[in-house]
């Protein structure tokens, strides 16, 4: 990594080179064609280093880490192709992503766009819709709403283009209210409630979820914001201090009882270790009450970065209702030139 921030590229494949194969020579390979795609204008170094990873990522059979990743490395891939106009390179590249991972929404969203640029939009609006399927907090799925009225308005139905429009608007108000309430959440209970606490009580493990956990918002947002390594770090901190607050509450009862044994105990040895007992409740209480306060600084903090990251959600749903309100404006404006055209012979 020290190589590749400093533009030391031969050098930082080498080192990758020398690893064993495995999720981390992936993941490393998967850096170093993101600096290819930067630096060059030929896709082609990019492509190859992504093929690398692929096979690397491979080679750790049978780990949803090195599968999701895999996925990641082709959604890359099919991107730059996409990106190149090699758009039959792209559609392979896409095709081959699992319906059920995480990149599955972006991947049909592009899969749709390079079907589009080779004319077939009718294949091209049935991968778009494949993705509406996803919450919105997925990449790829708010485009894939302005995408089907897109489709519409190439292959000529210019009415169902605008009724695509008017729902792709609609989703965005709706998920701009779910957006709300998560928001409303975390103020009430805190982030860690309102976002992990509750998309455990799916009984699905997130790094688990399948296509049918994906469909929920919840879930699908904890997902995204868990992309940020700060949000990693954060959420990781809460959770750790609440597993050493519920040690520290069960050592409380123990100790409790332990000295209620002691206090009904008639034998005279037991008159030292009472004391003993209760210098060890002394400690355990202020452990619980500065582990307590570090909690509460934790989730203050998990608190502000959440909110944050769904006001950006919110942010980029007006962008979205936007652009969709420019597309009916255009929509409405063709149609009334069209009429007046008509009117006129």
């Amino acid at each position: 990594e020290s190589h590749r921030r400093a533009g030391r590229f031969r050098q930082a494949g080498e080192v990758l080179g020398a690893m064993p194969e495995g999720y981390w020579a992936a993941a490393g390979y998967l850096n170093l064609a993101s600096d290819f795609a930067r630096e060059d204008l030929d896709p082609s170094r990019a492509l190859v280093a992504l093929r690398v990873a692929m096979a690397m990522a491979q080679a750790e059979e049978g780990s949803d880490r090195s599968r999701h990743l895999h996925d990641r490395l082709l959604l890359r891939a099919g991107y730059l192709a996409y990106r190149n106009s090699d758009y039959q390179k792209a559609i392979g590249f896409l095709e081959s992503i699992s319906l059920d991972s995480p990149s599955a929404p972006q991947a049909l969203y592009f899969h749709g766009l390079a079907l589009a640029e080779r004319g077939n939009y009718r294949a091209a609006m049935q991968s778009w819709h494949r993705a509406r399927k996803f919450p919105l907090a997925f990449p790829g799925v708010a485009e894939a709403w302005i995408g089907m009225g897109r489709g519409y308005d190439l292959a000529g139905y210019l009415g169902q283009a605008g009724e695509a429009y008017l729902a792709a608007n609609a989703a965005y108000e709706s998920e701009r209210v779910v957006l709300r309430t998560l928001s409303e959440q975390v103020d009430t209970s805190g982030a860690y409630r309102a976002l992990v606490e509750n998309a455990r009580a799916t009984e699905v493990e997130w790094f688990l979820a399948d296509s049918r956990s994906m469909q929920q918002p919840r879930l699908a947002y904890l997902l995204d914001f868990l992309e940020q390594p700060a949000a990693q770090a954060a959420v990781r901190r809460v959770a750790g201090l609440a597993a050493m607050t519920t040690r520290l509450t069960k050592h409380a009862h123990d100790l409790e009882v332990f000295a209620g044994a002691l206090e009904s105990s008639a034998d005279a040895s037991s008159y030292g270790a009472k004391g003993a007992v209760e210098k060890l409740r002394q400690a355990n209480d202020g452990y619980r009450a500065r582990v307590a306060d570090l909690r509460e600084q934790a989730g203050r903090e998990l608190d502000e970065m959440t909110l944050a990251y769904l006001d950006r959600q919110d942010q980029r749903m007006v962008f979205a209702l936007n652009r969709t309100e420019q597309q009916i404006a255009h929509l409405y404006e063709y149609l009334a030139l069209e009429n007046l055209e008509g009117a006129g012979q």
